[in-house]
């Protein structure tokens, strides 16, 4: 792998998000007809299913839908096929994330969740299995992905934003706008977070881990970014939701404790703002992302992100923590998101 192949994928998102909007566009009239199909009562539930980063990326939408009264499971596939095939049956509109559409999980779901309703494939691009049995075939357009997952991941956001925009009868012209505004501001912003990360990881003591802490949507950010930073700088990490931190966790914070807070939706800013000024009070280490810096204690590590929409936080927040992989991989002696003992695509479970 090239030395700045994954930083030039990470660059890329900008673009990749408007090539899904692009996408989109290709099967929204399918799309909403879907919903109508769901509001005649064809559909009782959603299923969305994917493994890795493909599964966190769902979280946010099974919120944004649930909240509005769609009955909807977010299920990583493995523990689908394997425990609960039956949770999909001819009611359930089963949504297949999976970058490649290869992965052996990917491979097994369509045979072994054999009577769903109908599926919906969402993949990098068409030409793979998944997309081939699937009853309707969603490409991202994000392009090959060589390194670990950066704009795969935040196109399928993209994606999953503008079809939860079509069941929840919001104006998509808006929406789209919306993710046009995204892709803007990302552009704006790369050189100032990888500046910014480059500096805050300079200033850290010595780095044996990391923990990833955010709540509701962009709890699916604490995970995405526990994943890749495990996959791309080889540092352990972990990650809670800032409710299940207190249960116990809090007890292993200490001098030598580094952690990631998300600042997230206005439900909980309030929470995960005390429990950032918490873990400094004991020692720990906090690199807070939030838009307001000045509202955050001046003793944190704090990167800054724009305001955008609330349910477009997770695009916006993925990001600087994309390029924090880069210099963390580099002070621990590895070559940024190379695959030493995993392949790109899971062939095996």
């Amino acid at each position: 792998m090239k030395k700045n192949t994954f930083l030039e994928e990470i660059y890329e998102q900008p673009e990749a998000i408007l090539r899904a909007v692009e996408k989109f566009s290709l099967v929204r009239e399918e799309a909403e007809n879907l919903v109508k199909d769901f509001q005649s009562g064809r559909f009782a539930k959603i299923v969305i299913t994917g493994m890795g980063s493909s599964y966190y990326c769902a979280y946010p939408s099974s919120i944004r839908l649930i909240r509005r009264g769609i009955p909807t499971f977010n299920v990583v596939t493995s523990e689908l096929i394997n425990y609960y095939p039956t949770l999909v049956d001819k009611n359930t509109l089963l949504i297949l994330i999976s970058q490649s559409g290869e992965s052996i999980e990917t491979k097994r779901v369509l045979d072994r969740c054999k009577h769903s309703g109908l599926t919906i494939s969402i993949t990098t691009n068409m030409n793979n299995s998944l997309s081939n049995k699937s009853d309707l075939a969603i490409e991202t357009g994000a392009g090959y992905e060589e390194a670990v997952s950066s704009k795969t991941y935040t196109s399928t956001l993209a994606m999953l934003y503008l079809i939860d925009s079509c069941f929840l009868k919001e104006d998509i012209g808006q929406s789209i706008s919306n993710l046009e505004k995204v892709s803007k501001l990302i552009s704006q912003n790369l050189d100032k977070w990888r500046v910014s990360v480059n500096s805050i990881v300079e200033q850290m003591a010595k780095i044996e881990q990391m923990v990833f802490i955010g709540r509701g949507p962009s709890y699916a950010t604490a995970q995405t970014a526990s994943l890749i930073t495990l996959e791309a700088s080889k540092l352990y990490t972990t990650y809670f939701s800032g409710g299940q931190f207190r249960h116990g966790p809090m007890e292993i914070v200490r001098k030598g404790f580094n952690s990631v807070i998300f600042n997230g939706d206005s439900i909980t800013q309030e929470l995960n703002k005390k429990l950032a000024q918490d873990i400094y009070q004991l020692g720990g280490v906090v690199i807070y992302l939030s838009p307001n810096r000045e509202k955050v204690t001046n003793n944190m590590h704090v990167i800054e992100i724009p305001e955008v929409e609330q349910e477009l936080l997770p695009i916006i927040e993925i990001v600087p923590m994309q390029l924090m992989t880069i210099p963390l991989a580099i002070r621990n002696g590895f070559t940024p998101a190379k695959f030493e003992v995993c392949e790109k695509v899971t062939r095996e479970e």
